[in-house]
């Protein structure tokens, strides 16, 4: 609708401008017939003079200057009208156009009507669906309070249902606990009497009926009790008779002096290891100490060369026990505070990694070592530093560096790289970059 009503606004505003323009082409066109009657009018005067034109030359002279005048004028005027026609015939299209959008828009807007209308239709018949389940809503609501209701009921029914059986189970559980006992007891009653028959009839060759015609009543039953166990007491110590004791005894003797002697050796054996290891870890620790100090003081010093200034420095995490204890690194690069490595930057991870490299090179030097981009990581300021120290620290060890920095490359004596001037077909080459009396060394393929 806002749309509708800018592109009527702007064809009301057209229509103006194109009344403006009509007039002032009427204008032009009352101004063209004016300059017209005028030409006609000059033109008989023109010819009236034409007869004085000796003794009125200058002003026919003047009167052909103003004659050139009026048809500048008229040919000004015309590419004017030319213009307004042109202006009007860009407002036509610009109206037909506008008339086209309107139409347009028009449609859109019936269109748009429509679909209101069947949107407001389709929500009349939503909102008779919604009263409905609202009213079904309700419906449930109720029913399924007095389901609740219900539900409650048997739920306090049940569990009183169920307090009544896990009594029962309770009481049946004691009883069935009870006959288990019973049963036991009867099966020990039975095996005991089966065992005694079994004793009867093994021992004495009696069964049970004769065993009862010689039964004869005790007096004391705890007397006899006590017989009969001091009876088998003295049987159990008699044991059985076994005639090699005596040679088994020799054998079990020198066996247990032989293991005896072995014991004592291993004994004083533990005793000698235990001292042995005592020593070594005393000067191992001793040794560690040394090299952890001069490490630590190296470390120190190559760091504030690489760096340019600042401190590191190793710390035991136990001092008492520096044979168990672990190492941390602790470095403070110039402006930064002192705190662990691990909070450090790549370069200067890499860079404090460096400096420890070179401290242990200093403590214990190599005659050459092997270096794979250790470098990588490094900036431009950084990389100058390293590469400076490298070159004063190869006067004690030849490195071998594997790398891809420039810089690195330009400390360098000899470069070995690889090309390909062939398409697969792989080239050493080397380049001397110092002059040296030491051939280069060769590197096959």
């Amino acid at each position: 609708t806002t749309s509708l009503q800018n592109i009527e606004t702007e064809a009301v505003d057209i229509n103006q401008r194109q009344q403006g323009r009509q007039e002032i082409a009427e204008q032009t066109q009352q101004q063209l017939l004016t300059a017209q009657a005028q030409e006609m009018a000059l033109r008989v005067e023109l010819a009236k003079l034409e007869g004085l034109l000796s003794a009125r030359e200058q002003e026919k002279r003047s009167l052909r200057e103003h004659y050139t005048d009026c048809r500048v004028r008229v040919a000004s005027l015309q590419k004017q009208r030319e213009r307004y026609d042109d202006d009007q015939k860009r407002c036509q299209r610009e109206r037909d156009h506008l008339q086209s959008r309107r139409q347009q828009k028009e449609n859109e807007t019936q269109l748009t009507q429509s679909k209101r209308k069947e949107l407001e239709d389709q929500l009349v018949v939503e909102k008779e669906k919604v009263n409905e389940l609202q009213i079904s809503r309700h419906l449930l609501v109720r029913g399924l309070a007095e389901r609740e209701t219900v539900l409650k009921t048997m739920a306090t029914q049940f569990r009183e249902d169920a307090e009544h059986l896990r009594q029962l189970e309770k009481s049946l559980t004691g009883l069935e606990r009870k006959q288990a006992r019973l049963d036991v007891e009867r099966d020990r009653v039975e095996g005991d009497l089966q065992t005694i028959l079994d004793r009867l009839r093994d021992s004495w060759e009696l069964d049970f009926d004769a065993a009862e015609q010689l039964a004869k009543p005790v007096q004391n039953k705890k007397i006899a009790q006590e017989a009969i166990r001091q009876l088998k007491e003295r049987l159990n110590q008699l044991g059985t008779v076994n005639l090699g004791a005596i040679d088994e005894h020799q054998r079990v003797s020198e066996r247990v002096d032989f293991l005896i002697t072995q014991r004592d050796d291993l004994r004083v054996g533990e005793k000698d290891l235990l001292r042995i290891i005592h020593e070594i870890d005393s000067r191992m620790g001793e040794k560690f100490t040394t090299a952890f100090a001069t490490i630590n003081e190296n470390f120190g010093m190559v760091f504030k060369e690489l760096f340019g200034g600042g401190r590191a420095q190793l710390r035991l995490t136990d001092p008492d026990n520096p044979l168990d204890a672990g190492v941390e690194i602790v470095a403070q690069p110039p402006g930064k505070k002192l705190q662990h490595m691990s909070l450090l930057s790549g370069g200067e991870k890499a860079l404090t990694a460096i400096s420890l490299l070179f401290a242990f090179l200093k403590l214990r030097p190599s005659p050459f070592c092997i270096l794979d981009e250790i470098e990588a990581a490094l900036d431009e300021a950084n990389l100058n530093r390293f590469s400076d120290y490298l070159r004063t620290f190869s006067e004690e060890t030849q490195f071998i560096l594997i790398t891809h920095r420039k810089r690195t490359m330009e400390q360098a004596d000899i470069l070995y790289g690889v090309t390909m001037e062939e398409s697969g077909v792989s080239k050493l080459i080397s380049v001397r970059l110092r002059d040296s009396s030491r051939p280069i060394p060769t590197v096959s393929a």
